[in-house]
């Protein structure tokens, strides 16, 4: 971690305020987030004297509810334009939201919402399956599923394109269309051990890389870590670890702060510390 605290600290502010991403929203919007950003968070009043601490629990904490309140309110309002104009078409579909946003673990105030469209008229049945033997039951269609991908990706574009002039829709991308800008906007008792685990899970996955190789993504998909380029990220999110925990042990107990701690110091410190939680 850079020795330069207090830059992370603004970088930490800007990125949970959505000041990194003001393009990104309507102007209405980006005077809101500039208005809120002239407040300080619960995170920014605790740990005086102790910027290492307060980085840790900013870095730890949920953005303010409203922001992802935005970010979700945003999506759904898209899915409605892009629910009409495809059953107009002919394409009835269904929505669902995924990604960072709808599970709160997003760590930016003007984050990107994965809106999954999904086709309800296309249905699959097992050719050899008993009702499809009988006969009468099922018919086959000479829709494919790549077809019907391709006929919502056309309308979608064409879609969002004349809802939102005002904003800027990318369907460069193979997988999705981005959007954004014009009309679009968008604490626990013993906290510090939650960055002693991160650190020491960390370590963990570097030291033992055949066993870090097994974890999985949430789905179930693929591993985790599946390239030497990932490994050599977990070397570089450990090590940053490593030098924010010791720093934060050190700002919890004056014992630490001369000489160099062991690492079962720092880990009993941040096991045990406590924060005071922010007075209004």
């Amino acid at each position: 971690m850079p020795r330069d605290i207090n830059k992370r600290l603004e970088q930490l502010q800007s990125r949970r305020r959505g000041l990194d991403r003001l393009g990104r929203i309507e102007t209405a919007a980006q005077d809101l987030l500039k208005r809120d950003s002239i407040l300080k968070e619960s995170w920014q009043k605790r740990a005086a004297g102790q910027p290492y601490t307060r980085y840790a629990l900013g870095a730890m904490q949920s953005v303010e509810r409203r922001y992802t309140e935005i970010g979700i309110e945003t999506a759904t309002r898209v899915g409605n334009q892009l629910a009409a104009g495809l059953a107009a078409a002919g394409m009835p579909v269904d929505f669902r939201l995924q990604g960072s946003v709808p599970l709160d673990v997003h760590i930016r105030g003007v984050s990107d919402v994965d809106l999954l469209t999904l086709d309800q008229g296309f249905l699959t049945y097992a050719q050899a399956g008993r009702k499809a033997l009988i006969g009468g039951n099922y018919w086959p269609t000479t829709k494919t599923s790549l077809g019907v991908l391709a006929g919502i990706r056309r309308e979608s574009e064409s879609i969002l394109k004349a809802k939102f002039p005002a904003a800027t829709v990318d369907c460069s991308g193979g997988k999705a269309i981005a959007i954004s800008g014009g009309s679009l906007a968008r604490p626990g008792v013993y906290e510090l051990a939650v960055l002693n685990e991160a650190q020491r899970f960390l370590d963990w996955c570097y030291a033992n890389p055949d066993q870090a190789k097994t974890l999985m993504t949430p789905d179930g998909s693929r591993p985790i870590i599946n390239s030497d380029e990932k490994r050599a990220a977990v070397l570089l999110l450990s090590s940053e670890l490593d030098d924010l925990a010791r720093e934060v042990a050190k700002e919890q107990s004056v014992a630490l702060r001369t000489g160099s701690p062991t690492w079962g110091q720092i880990n009993e410190t941040l096991q045990k510390s406590y924060i005071p939680a922010a007075t209004l």
